[in-house]
């Protein structure tokens, strides 16, 4: 195969650079909306940290708890940000979160040892519900099971 003429390299490059040209405005464009993203970020950043700050003086640690998973996930949400403003906020937001953590870790030990507790009771249940299973009173066990059935509803959550 022959190698191409020095005409056909002028060629290519002339449609590369009109390529490159055509598609200019598009990438510029699509950078200062990126610019403009992270600029917006960074007010929510900054009111988010605002707002972890805030949770400390609070002691809701149920609403404080519900709160920082909430800004958390907003977070994420606004990552993006002007990198040299954004490193500044991440600290100022984990920092915050941190302490809220802190905070909440009675709070969340008590939900472990409630889920704990409900898991015992929900598979106490269970068994009660597996001796069932050999009953041939059908109605009786219809109605044992109806009651299971109710009182699992009322339990709650397990881990």
């Amino acid at each position: 195969m022959p190698l191409p003429s020095k005409q056909d390299r002028q060629d290519l490059h002339t449609r590369l650079e009109a390529a490159r040209l055509k598609l200019a405005p598009r990438v510029q464009d699509l950078r200062d909306a990126d610019d403009w993203q992270r600029f917006a970020n960074m007010q929510v950043q900054e009111e988010l940290c605002a707002a972890m700050e805030a949770l400390l003086a609070s002691d809701d640690l149920e609403t404080c708890a519900s709160k920082m998973r909430d800004y958390q996930a907003r977070w994420k949400q606004s990552a993006a940000a002007p990198r040299a403003q954004g490193e500044v906020l991440w600290r100022r937001f984990k920092v915050a979160q941190d302490a809220v953590f802190a905070k909440c870790e009675v709070y969340f030990a008590a939900q472990a040892a409630e889920r704990a507790e409900n898991l015992t009771k929900k598979q106490a249940l269970a068994d009660r519900a597996a001796a069932l299973a050999d009953s041939t009173d059908w109605v009786t066990t219809a109605s044992e099971i109806q009651k299971l059935q109710a009182e699992w509803k009322t339990i709650g959550g397990v881990p």
